[in-house]
C-alpha cells in the first residue's frame, strides 16, 4: 500500500511537470501565431463535446 502511494505521488509530480511544460509550449505557440490560437479553440470545443 505504501509503495502504491509513493508511486502515485511520483506519477503526479511527473504529470504536473510535463503538463506545465506542455502548457508553456502551447502558450508560446499561441503568442507566435494567432492561427494556432484558432486551432486551439476549435480543439478545446471538440474536446468539450
Amino acid at each position: 500500500m505504501k509503495k502504491d502511494v509513493t508511486f502515485l505521488k511520483k506519477g503526479m509530480m511527473t504529470y504536473s511537470c510535463l503538463h506545465g511544460m506542455i502548457m508553456k509550449k502551447l502558450n508560446n505557440i499561441v503568442k507566435i501565431s494567432p492561427v494556432q490560437k484558432k486551432k486551439k479553440q476549435s480543439f478545446t470545443t471538440l474536446r468539450g463535446k
